[in-house]
């Protein structure tokens, strides 16, 4: 029911020209949906922003609660392009006028209007208040505004919508050049592993997350597709597009973020541990001991920071030193090549087999066969050697093994350099014991 602003009597709402066939689809006498309990009682709260608002809350209340829950959801349910003819005619008839001029009937002559004019709101005939209009239309006061500027501009004409976006781009990727990009992500169902519990730094608790080798970064994967995508494009007719490596990182990141790449691990310095332990600890110590807790910290972070920009200075020379040189790694006489080079070792934590990251229970043997990992990286290339020593081979992790190690790598992986510079781990076994020192000295004759 509503209400008529003129003699205050209840006369029935018109049926308003929203789109016969919406109006059909929803019904005249039973359009209430089930449960929309919630839409009804934010309708019965409503409240304008009027000076004087009818009945102490509203505009929305000269209507009825039903009829204005209707309107709403014909609103709702009506195209873009029906949306705005109806509000472009509700507009027209609202006193708004495109002219600039005066329409005065007394005078022969018009002149520049000097002020706006105001523009009124009806629904059915009674008038309103904008907020009420917008409620009761389900707009934004943004779209309102903007189809109000384009009715002074182009009168009822319907607005269209820019040329632009995916829909209307020629250069846009088809479903199927993304479809097939995505196939090939997903190759980490075979290639990836499942994370075995938490691990550190992959904050998700998705069961599709599989994490890929570190050294298959989304880079590496891309040049790897590009690599095969002439095969792969033959077997489907040759109809599909290269995706380049911005596009393929956006479509890898979009459609198959729980494919994450591993990072890479290091080993903790023991004597930032240790600092750290004893910083925590010190909560209840004096303020002169809490000081010189840090000052040793800081001094220790110094000290690091000049030996890694010295590290960083010898793998930037050795980079250089290829520089248009065309080498591997290989067989190589003594001092054959000018210039430094520089190369890293390390051991890398055991590799027990059998390995199943998603262990389902008791393995049939008491003890997994631990396998040793050695590498030795050039960061020049880079290029890194890995020596896997079966626990029935290794003796141990000291000097010995460590020397053998390092002297097989430049006999058979060396480039011959005249200046070979090492950076290893500080344990005793490789930088500490007399002999590999000794070994270091006598590398090159």
């Amino acid at each position: 029911m509503a209400v008529d602003a003129q003699n205050n009597d209840q006369v029935e709402p018109p049926v308003n020209d929203l789109g016969q066939d919406v109006i059909d689809a929803v019904g005249l006498d039973n359009f209430l949906i089930e449960n929309d309990e919630e839409e009804m009682a934010k309708i019965r709260a409503k409240k304008c922003r009027c000076r004087n608002p009818y009945g102490g809350l509203g505009c929305s209340h000269k209507f009825d609660d039903a009829y204005v829950f209707k309107l709403r959801y014909q609103m709702n349910a009506l195209s873009a392009d029906i949306k705005a003819m109806c509000l472009l005619g509700k507009i027209s008839s609202s006193g708004i006028k495109t002219s600039q001029m005066t329409m005065k009937s007394r005078r022969a002559s018009q002149t520049v209007r000097k002020k706006k004019r105001t523009m009124g709101y009806f629904v059915d005939g009674v008038r309103v208040c904008r907020d009420t209009f917008l409620f009761m239309h389900m707009l934004s006061d943004k779209f309102l505004t903007k189809l109000v500027n384009h009715y002074l501009e182009n009168g009822i004409e319907v607005p269209r919508k820019a040329s632009g976006g995916a829909g209307n781009n020629r250069n846009a990727f088809s479903a199927e050049d993304v479809i097939h990009t995505v196939k090939y992500i997903n190759y980490a169902e075979k290639n990836g592993m499942v994370i075995p519990g938490r691990v550190a730094g992959v904050k998700t608790s998705d069961p599709r997350v599989r994490l890929l080798p570190s050294s298959d970064s989304k880079t590496r994967v891309w040049k790897r597709y590009k690599e095969h995508f002439v095969d792969l494009n033959g077997k489907t007719g040759g109809n599909l597009r290269l995706v380049q490596r911005s596009s393929f990182h956006k479509i890898w990141n979009m459609y198959t973020p729980f494919v994450l790449t591993t990072q890479p691990r290091t080993d903790l310095c023991w004597t930032c541990q240790q600092h750290n332990r004893q910083i925590y600890q010190s909560a209840n110590q004096s303020d002169e001991e809490k000081a010189a807790k840090l000052i040793q910290q800081q001094e220790h972070l110094r000290v690091v920071n000049q030996e890694r920009v010295l590290y960083q200075q010898h793998v930037k020379e050795s980079k250089a030193a290829l520089t248009g040189k065309e080498m591997s790694l290989g067989e190589h006489a003594p001092c054959s090549m000018e210039g430094s080079m520089h190369y890293s070792f390390d051991f890398a934590q055991q590799v027990h087999n059998p390995n199943d990251p998603d262990q389902p229970g008791p393995i049939y043997f008491l003890t997994p066969r631990k396998c040793a990992v050695f590498g030795i990286n050039c960061e020049a290339f880079p290029k890194q050697v890995n020596f896997l020593i079966d626990e029935g081979m290794s003796i141990s992790k000291g000097s010995n093994a460590v020397i053998s190690y390092v002297h097989f790598f430049f006999d058979n992986y060396g480039l011959g350099e005249e200046i070979a510079r090492l950076h290893c781990d500080n344990c005793s076994g490789q930088n500490k014991q007399i002999c590999h020192v000794v070994f270091g000295l006598a590398l090159h004759p």
